[in-house]
């Protein structure tokens, strides 16, 4: 960090800070690696998969917030609101990828939106029903879905980026209908 004293005219003198280094990603990588200190096969992949997801959707679907992705099975999106989001998964043992609405620290939003649950599955229009996990012995609930997925196939990428980019745009229009500001 630099310090200098600034002064305009014959204002009071004031400091200004200038970051000259700032903190990396260093603690995040050595999350993803393994033992001898090398990021694994898997965690390259998933890499490689959200920063190809990330330049699909910045492309076709402006209107999602995607953000730096990350060496890790899940990828946030933000919905609108600050107490959910929306993550997607890659569940490369399953051969699944997955959406899923997010809800940190509120049983009430959950409660809120099971109320509608008959209205939501409706108007999102999957094929498979959606799996409402309010996990009473944790703070966080999710609602989720899946779709199955090659992972090792590169070639089927492009169709998880449309289901998982659509699904996520499918689930911030329908929750949104639902959720009310005191919740």
């Amino acid at each position: 960090m630099v310090v200098e004293l600034w002064q305009i005219g014959d204002s009071a003198p004031a400091i200004k800070f200038d970051v000259v280094s700032r903190p990396n990603d260093w603690k995040k990588t050595v999350r993803g690696t393994s033992p001898d200190g090398e990021q694994t096969e898997t965690k390259n992949r998933q890499l490689d998969f959200w920063q190809s997801l990330r330049e699909y959707g910045l492309n076709k679907y402006p209107e999602l917030k995607l953000r730096k992705p990350r060496a890790q099975h899940w990828y946030d999106v933000a919905i609108g609101r600050s107490d959910c989001h929306a993550c997607l998964t890659i569940l490369s043992r399953e051969d699944k990828v997955g959406c899923e609405l997010y809800i940190p620290r509120s049983k009430a939003l959950f409660a809120e939106f099971l109320k509608f649950k008959d209205l939501i599955e409706k108007e999102l229009g999957l094929v498979g029903k959606l799996d409402w996990m309010e996990l009473p012995e944790r703070k966080a609930s999710r609602i989720r879905t899946y779709e199955t997925f090659d992972f090792d196939n590169e070639e089927t990428w492009e169709n998880a980026f449309q289901w998982l980019t659509e699904t996520c745009i499918r689930f911030k229009k329908t929750f949104s209908k639902y959720w009310t500001e005191n919740i």
